[in-house]
């Protein structure tokens, strides 16, 4: 029976994104330890490989708000979506005290006045709302900006183009395509 050279190179591709996605996921981690356990670690996965229109295409996804890790984000007039980092602030664990000093602009200043929480849902609600207004007035940098940018660029692909083409003595153009 003769080997397929589709299926080759599908088993090629397929074999590279799995190495590919590793290498996303432990660069993730080498630059936070935090991220070992969390969502955006665990949603970076390679989907089967594709042939489309006489060629393949190799989909490697995680969540949404991963190219924000990636690529950080510009101050804005555009506030971020807030349920992540709800998410964030009950991850990291972060201390939400049911009591708290806040200022408040009044006519003649600011004046430091205390705020009370009902319970610790309230109170991580607020933090989270601190954090989306800061991230919206200053931009953000996350410790694990370029995780993936730093993997996945140009010459990784035309390594891949190259390598391919070597294998299989066919042509091989690859792309990223962001989201």
């Amino acid at each position: 029976m003769p080997i397929d050279s589709k299926d080759l190179v599908t088993d090629f591709l397929t074999e590279w994104s799995q190495g590919v996605t590793d290498q996303i996921r432990d660069n993730l981690v080498a630059k936070d330890k935090w991220f070992d356990q969390s969502t955006l670690a665990q949603s970076i996965i390679a989907l089967p490989v594709e042939a489309v229109n006489g060629g393949y295409m190799i989909t490697i996804e995680m969540n949404d708000y991963g190219y924000w890790v990636d690529k950080g984000r510009k101050n804005s007039s555009k506030m971020p979506p807030i349920q992540p980092i709800k998410d964030w602030v009950t991850k990291r664990a972060i201390p939400t005290p049911l009591k708290i000093r806040v200022a408040v602009k009044t006519k003649r200043g600011i004046k430091m006045v205390n705020r009370n929480f009902k319970n610790t849902i309230e109170a991580r609600d607020s933090i989270a709302w601190g954090v989306a207004f800061a991230v919206k007035r200053r931009g953000y940098i996350s410790k694990g900006q370029g995780f993936y940018s730093e993997i996945v660029n140009d010459d990784m692909l035309q390594e891949l183009s190259v390598s391919l083409g070597a294998k299989y003595g066919q042509l091989f153009e690859a792309q990223i395509v962001e989201p």
